[in-house]
């Protein structure tokens, strides 16, 4: 595949996303613009940099979207996404998965507003003041899966577009996991249950749908839950009557990306009670329904 890019005066960006993409193009494209007689710069992003500067930027750190716009930039896109363990995850873990998926929310980003973009699978691209740059030789890499960023296979991300975040992906209390899984006892004083998992999504409507069981015999579960992202949310409160599994659909539109997060906790103080999320899924939806979120219950797999 091969694409175009207008390359104005000033500073360029040639934003590397994922590691197949630095792995194929940085030195070519490094060559043809040494060989353009253009300086390049692979630093991470400064805290100040003048665009005018007639360099090319050459990078896999999303923060000099700051500096450089999407109008001088092209972005060269990996398509490997990271996985993620299958058991218990630790702290390291879930922030490497955030930095990823802020990476790939600038990039998407990017490219939404004007940005060429390049599948790092490509054998050449053709650009303006360069000529044609041709790809580093190499297999392809297989992409992770399943990845709790599956979403980003397809760059925007379509409408159907989805992903599987598994339970430990999330944060909880200090005494959940006590017995090897994520079951945390509701009784006490009202609190957050769980949170997170802070990945970021693109803008458009997002859909999570939330499973999650509570311990047969416990009753009238008082629960609030929010989706969201930074302290821009929807915040539902559910009272569950009875012990079993539900689940529930929670829709917002994201206006622009943001690291998204449900959060549920417990309104006010009870007395027994076991909470469990069993799955999330999270999908692009084209157009929010007027439905108001309410658990359903549904038969467990188990």
């Amino acid at each position: 595949m091969a694409a175009g890019c207008v390359m104005l005066p000033g500073a360029r960006l040639f934003l590397l996303v994922g590691a197949a993409a630095d792995r194929r193009w940085r030195a070519p494209l490094r060559a043809a613009a040494q060989a353009a007689g253009l300086e390049v710069l692979e630093t991470p992003a400064p805290e100040f940099f003048d665009i005018e500067q007639p360099v090319i930027v050459l990078s896999d750190d999303g923060n000099w979207s700051a500096h450089i716009d999407a109008g001088r930039a092209h972005v060269f896109w990996g398509g490997d996404l990271p996985g993620f363990p299958s058991g218990e995850a630790s702290f390291h873990d879930r922030h490497e998965l955030y930095k990823a998926s802020r990476d790939l929310v600038i990039g998407v980003h990017m490219v939404e507003h004007g940005a060429p973009l390049c599948d790092a699978a490509s054998t050449s691209v053709s650009l303006d003041g360069l000529g044609e740059v041709v790809a580093e030789k190499g297999v392809f890499p297989e992409t992770a899966s399943p990845s709790p960023l599956d979403l980003y296979s397809v760059t925007p991300p379509p409408v159907g577009a989805r992903a599987e975040w598994p339970p430990h992906l999330f944060s909880y209390q200090p005494e959940a996991f006590f017995d090897a899984s994520a079951r945390v006892d509701l009784t006490g004083r009202s609190r957050i249950v769980i949170h997170g998992p802070y990945l970021f999504l693109p803008s458009g409507c997002w859909q999570a749908t939330l499973r999650f069981s509570v311990e047969p015999g416990a009753k009238h579960i008082p629960l609030t839950i929010r989706w969201g992202h930074e302290s821009n949310y929807d915040s539902h409160d559910v009272l569950i009557e009875r012990g079993g599994v539900y689940e529930l659909v929670l829709e917002r539109e994201w206006a622009g990306p943001g690291a998204a997060q449900i959060v549920v906790s417990l309104n006010r103080p009870i007395f027994e009670g076991i909470f469990e999320i069993e799955s999330c899924r999270v999908e692009k939806i084209g157009l929010l329904s007027a439905k108001q979120p309410v658990p359903v219950e549904v038969a467990s797999d188990a």
